[in-house]
């Protein structure tokens, strides 16, 4: 139980949010395997978190060379 506790703590201060909590829940509740279940819910979650993080968005796409989008948005 303690380390089941220090393990949500870590994932809890690490900052990896909603994915990782949404892609817990299908994975417990649905057996799908960790790393689908996250591809699942990205990209969803990152359109509901744009208005608060396309700054951190950016930088990422920049940093992966990623091209601006054809419409800039």
């Amino acid at each position: 139980m303690m380390g089941a506790h220090f393990a949500s703590q870590a994932l809890t201060l690490s900052g990896l949010g909603l994915v990782t909590g949404i892609g817990h829940a299908l994975t417990a509740h649905t057996g799908t395997p960790h790393g689908v279940a996250l591809a699942t819910v990205l990209e969803e979650v990152m359109e509901f978190s744009t208005p608060a993080a396309r700054e951190a968005y950016e930088r990422a796409a920049r940093a992966l060379r990623v091209p601006p989008p054809a419409d800039g948005d």
